[in-house]
C-alpha cells in the first residue's frame, strides 16, 4: 500500500553536529513528497518560511487551458493568471498591468466565470471605489 503525500510544508530541519561540533544550523525547509527545498530562513524566521511556502505552492499551480469548459467550473482567478502569465509580459508596462490584475483578483478570488453578472460587476465597483478613498485617507 502506497502512502499518501502530506503535501507541501515547512518543517525545521534540526542542526547538525559532529564530535560536538556545530556543523549546520536549524533551518526551515519546504519538503513536499520527496522534495526539499531549502527557504533560507533560520529556526527564529518561521513567518518567513510559510511566506516562502505560499510562494512555493502558488508557483506550481497552473490554470487549465482547457477550451470548451464548464463556466460553473472555471475560476476568475484562472483567467487572470493566464492573462498574467500570457498577455501582460508583451505590454509596454508589464508591472502596472500586474498590479491591476493583482487588484481585480482581490475582489474576484471566489468567483467563477459562471457568477459573474452585472450586478456582481457594479458590486466590484463599489467594492474598488472604497478602497481607492480608503487609500487617499491614509
Amino acid at each position: 500500500m502506497s502512502r499518501q503525500s502530506k503535501g507541501a510544508r515547512v518543517w525545521l530541519e534540526p542542526e547538525r553536529t559532529e564530535n560536538g561540533k556545530l556543523r549546520k544550523c536549524a533551518t526551515w525547509v519546504i519538503r513536499d513528497g520527496t522534495h526539499k527545498i531549502s527557504t533560507g530562513c533560520a529556526r527564529g524566521e518561521r513567518a518567513d518560511a510559510e511566506r516562502a511556502l505560499a510562494k512555493y505552492i502558488a508557483s506550481k499551480y497552473q490554470p487549465s487551458k482547457q477550451r470548451d469548459r464548464n463556466p460553473a467550473e472555471t475560476l476568475v482567478l484562472d483567467v487572470l493568471n493566464l492573462y498574467l502569465t500570457e498577455i501582460a509580459p508583451k505590454h509596454t508596462r508589464p508591472e502596472e498591468t500586474k498590479q491591476r490584475i493583482l487588484t481585480l483578483a482581490d475582489f474576484w478570488q471566489p468567483y467563477t466565470l459562471a457568477d459573474v453578472s452585472g450586478q456582481l460587476c457594479r458590486d466590484y465597483v463599489k467594492w474598488r471605489v472604497t478602497r481607492v478613498e480608503i487609500e487617499q485617507t491614509r
